[in-house]
C-alpha cells in the first residue's frame, strides 16, 4: 500500500512477508484448500518453463523479473491459506478492522491532494493502481462478512466506491459496482438501491470537495471539463484501435505463440508500444498458450469449488476488470483468491457453504431442546416411554 522504494522492487512489508512464510507456511495448514493449492502450482509450474524457456532464447532478464514476481505472489497465496487454515474464522475480526483503517487512511491521502492531478493515485504511483486495489480489498472485505449486508457494508463499499472515483478508472467503478450489487442484492435488494446512491453521493463529494489548500470550485470544474474531453476522445476511438492499445492485436498478429506461450516479458518483440499487454485474461493466453490458458481456468475453477453459483459471481467483476488491465501482479488479488477458496470450503464462519439450503432435521421446541441437554434427560424420557408401552404390552400379550 505505501511505495518506500521504486515501484517494481521488494517493499519493506514483502520483505517482512518472506521473512514470516517458512513460520507460517505448512502443509497441515493447507488439507483443507488442497484442491485450490494443486491447480495453481500447476499454473505456476508453466509459467516458471515457459519465461525461463524464453530466457534462455532471447537472454532478456525481463522474464527472470516475471518468475521473482509470480514466486512472491505464490507466498502470498499459500501464506494466507496457510493462516486461514490454522486460525479459521478468528481472524475475520482483525481483518476486518485493518481493511477499515487501510481505506480510511487512503481516503485521507487521497483527500490531502485533491486537484493536484486529473486522476488521484492515493499512496501508489498510478491511477489504476489505486483504483484496483479498491476493488481487491472491497472484495476481501465481502468474503469476511459473507452473511451481512449492513451498515457498516455500505459505509465501506462507500468509501471503495470513492477511491474508485477519484482513480477514474472506468473498469474499476463498474467492476466494484458489479460487485457491490452482487452482495447486496443477495441479501436484500432495497439495500442495493442504497449502495446505488452511496455511490453518487461518492462521486459528488468527489467532484464538489475542495482540497485542503482551498482550491476553488472553478478550478475543480475545469479539472471535470478536461475529464469530460478525455472521455469523450475515448469514446470516438474506434473498437479497433483500443484492442490494439490494449495489446490484443499481438493474439492476432501471432497465432503461432498463441499456442506454445510467448512468455512474459521482451514486449518490445511484438509491436511499436513497449508495454505489456493490457489484460489478465489476454496476457495467460499469449504468454502462456492454450496450456496456461487452460490451466489458469482450472485454477478459477478451483477457488469456487466448481459447483458453487455464488463464488462465481464474485469473481466475475475480477475477471470484467481483467479484459481491459493487467492484475495478475497485484498482491491484493492473491489475497481475494486464497480468501475466495477458503470461504467456499467453509473455512471461514460467514462462507458460501453456510449460505447454501441445506436439508433440515426434525425440528425440536425450545424447551425440548433445553431439556434435552440436560443430564438424565434422556434416560428419563425412555423410562417414562417405557412405562407408556407396558400396558399396551401386557393387553397385547394377554389371553382373551
Amino acid at each position: 500500500m505505501f511505495y518506500l522504494s521504486q515501484s517494481g522492487l521488494p517493499q519493506p512489508a514483502d520483505l517482512g512477508l518472506i521473512a514470516l512464510a517458512p513460520f507460517f507456511i505448512r502443509r497441515q495448514y493447507l488439507t483443507a484448500t488442497m484442491g485450490s493449492v494443486r491447480p495453481y502450482i500447476a499454473f505456476l509450474g508453466l509459467v516458471i518453463v515457459v519465461n525461463l524457456v524464453w530466457l534462455s532464447i532471447s537472454q532478456n532478464m525481463d522474464f527472470l523479473q516475471t518468475i521473482a514476481f509470480y514466486g512472491f505472489n505464490a507466498i502470498v497465496f499459500l501464506f494466507v491459506l496457510s493462516v486461514v487454515g490454522k486460525h479459521r474464522s478468528s481472524i475475520e475480526r482483525s481483518l476486518t478492522i485493518g481493511l477499515f483503517i487501510a481505506v480510511a487512511i487512503q481516503i485521507f491521502v487521497v483527500m490531502s491532494h485533491v486537484g493536484e492531478a486529473a486522476r488521484s493515485s492515493g499512496t501508489f504511483q498510478n491511477p489504476n493502481q489505486l483504483g484496483y486495489w479498491a476493488l481487491c480489498v472491497l472484495g476481501i472485505f465481502f468474503l469476511a462478512r459473507q452473511a451481512r449486508a449492513g451498515l457498516l457494508e455500505l459505509i465501506f463499499t462507500s468509501g471503495a466506491l470513492y477511491i474508485a472515483f477519484v482513480s477514474l478508472s472506468r473498469s474499476t467503478i463498474l467492476a466494484i459496482a458489479l460487485l457491490a450489487v452482487v452482495h447486496f442484492a443477495r441479501h436484500a435488494p432495497r439495500r442495493t438501491m442504497a449502495v446505488l446512491v452511496a455511490g453518487l453521493l461518492a462521486g459528488t463529494v468527489v467532484m464538489l470537495v475542495p482540497s485542503p489548500a482551498q482550491r476553488s470550485l472553478e478550478h475543480r470544474f475545469q479539472q471535470m471539463e478536461a475529464i469530460e474531453k478525455l472521455e469523450r476522445r475515448f469514446a470516438r476511438a474506434s473498437e479497433k484501435s483500443q484492442l490494439e492499445v490494449r495489446g490484443y492485436d499481438r493474439i492476432t498478429d501471432n497465432p503461432t505463440l498463441v499456442a506454445v506461450g510467448a512468455g512474459e516479458g521482451y514486449h518490445e518483440r511484438f509491436s511499436s508500444i513497449d508495454r505489456e499487454l493490457h489484460s489478465t485474461i489476454g496476457t495467460v493466453l499469449f504468454s502462456y498458450g492454450l496450456l496456461g490458458m487452460v490451466a489458469f481456468l482450472i485454477f478459477l475453477g478451483s477457488l469456487t469449488g466448481y459447483t458453487k453459483i455464488l463464488p462465481y459471481l464474485y469473481l466475475a467483476p475480477f475477471v470484467f476488470y481483467g479484459l481491459a488491465h493487467q492484475g495478475l501482479r497485484f498482491s491484493f488479488f492473491w489475497v481475494f483468491c486464497a480468501l475466495l477458496a477458503a470461504s467456499s470450503r467453509g473455512l471461514l464462519s460467514s462462507s458460501f457453504r453456510l449460505n447454501l439450503p441445506f436439508r433440515r432435521g426434525p425440528s425440536i421446541p425450545a424447551r425440548g431442546a433445553a431439556a434435552w441437554r440436560r443430564p438424565g434427560y434422556a434416560s428419563a424420557s425412555a423410562s417414562a416411554s417405557a412405562s407408556a408401552s407396558a400396558p399396551d404390552l401386557v393387553r397385547r400379550r394377554s389371553p382373551r
